[in-house]
């Protein structure tokens, strides 16, 4: 009877180790990112939207999954100026990876307006980032 139980144990462990990284799966998101007329404390202001939500969309992964978001620059002001931009993943470090981090001119080069730009890296930290 002993035996059979630490047989149960061990698998318990190998799953509860090799799951997580078995179900990892690729978390893919397209955002456009542009001003928008909205009312963030009751007074008509320009801000920035994605996908015109103001605040920006929710982003749902779990530890091991890779994050996949395709970025497009659509800020275009009342005055049709342009504008670069880039995405800092507040919170998030970027180990091995600091490409992908986001302040334009110290990790990346700001995407121009109409361009594109592909976020790619694998989450190896759990928790609530804003």
């Amino acid at each position: 009877m002993l035996h059979n139980l630490n047989i149960i144990v061990y698998l318990n462990i190998v799953l509860q180790f090799w799951v997580p990284l078995v179900c990892a799966k690729d978390v893919i998101f397209d955002f456009t990112v542009s001003y928008a007329d909205r009312y963030p404390d009751g007074v008509k202001k320009q801000v920035i939207v994605i996908n015109d939500v103001f605040p920006g969309p929710t982003i749902r992964a779990k530890i091991h999954d890779t994050l996949i978001v395709r970025i497009t620059n659509q800020l275009r002001d009342k005055d049709n100026a342009t504008y670069p931009t880039s995405v800092h993943w507040h919170g998030i470090e970027m180990f091995r990876k600091p490409w992908w981090d986001g302040p334009d001119g110290i990790t990346q080069c700001a995407i121009p307006y109409g361009k594109s730009m592909q976020y790619k890296f694998t989450l190896d930290q759990a928790g609530t980032y804003w």
